[in-house]
């Protein structure tokens, strides 16, 4: 996320995480996150671009100095099984998806000083000091999430095809935004700074929405800015900073569309 910091993090399934030059493409870094059976499931990056944040499978998550790989921070989760891991807007929260759970993690590491002067430290079991969400019913799984790059706001996708705002201070839901066909739940979610939501699903269409605040300063749906389908199902969403045009990655095509016009 940071532009003056023009590194790329990989992860790989026999637990590698490395670090490149993506011009060069010359390998600065690399450590073994865990034994060969924990691959990294996911990883992202906080705002500033100094702090790495990965996960596997096997419960553990890991904060690490994004230059140097130097970790910073471990936790061991009684549950298993992490799927999706993103930073809040300020960098001082976590939130990971995983199963039908959604926890916001608050670890003092990411109040980061200098490489020198932080600490590695190691907690299991419960950890997360905020709750979230735990939704038990099948429709209600998240299945996607993206977090807005200044709110404290996280947009998850659901099974029955509804996308919805929660909160990164306490994990819980705010309003359901808008849907897609309950027969359809959502692969793909990316928000712009300008508060243009985009969503794919497995079937293929994509919306496009401009979002707005109420009196309460909440986040609602104000315009439909795109509504299209892409033919195949969407894997992955990219978004232009203002919000003009939408990347669309599918299984088989990459579509890029202008949000303005709606031309492809």
């Amino acid at each position: 996320p940071n532009p003056n910091i023009g590194l790329l993090a990989v992860g790989y399934k026999d637990s590698t995480l490395a670090i490149f030059d993506p011009w060069s493409q010359e390998l600065i870094h690399y450590v073994k996150t865990g034994t060969g059976t924990q691959e990294v499931s996911s990883l992202a990056s906080s705002p500033d671009g100094r702090t790495l944040v990965t996960v596997d499978s096997c419960g553990n998550m890991q904060f690490w100095d994004f230059e140097t790989l130097t970790l910073l921070y471990h936790v061991k989760s009684s549950d298993l099984g992490f799927r999706l891991v993103a930073f809040s807007s300020n960098g001082l929260r976590v939130v990971d998806l995983m199963d039908s759970k959604l926890k916001v993690w608050e670890p003092a590491a990411l109040i980061r000083k200098t490489v020198e002067k932080d600490v590695i430290v190691s907690h299991t079991a419960k950890l997360p000091v905020i709750e979230g969400q735990n939704e038990s019913k099948r429709n209600l799984e998240i299945t996607v999430m993206v977090c807005h790059p200044v709110l404290s706001v996280v947009f998850v996708g659901k099974y029955n095809g509804s996308v919805a705002a929660l909160t990164s201070k306490t994990g819980k839901e705010d309003a359901v935004l808008y849907s897609h066909s309950k027969s359809a739940f959502v692969t793909a979610l990316a928000i712009s700074s300008h508060d243009i939501l985009a969503s794919g699903d497995v079937n293929g269409n994509v919306q496009v929405w401009q979002l707005g605040k109420t009196a309460t300063r909440t986040l609602q749906t104000s315009s439909l800015m795109l509504n299209t389908s892409a033919g195949k199902a969407v894997k992955q969403l990219l978004i232009s900073p203002n919000g003009d045009f939408l990347l669309i990655s599918t299984t088989v095509s990459d579509l890029v569309f202008s949000t303005r016009d709606s031309t492809c």
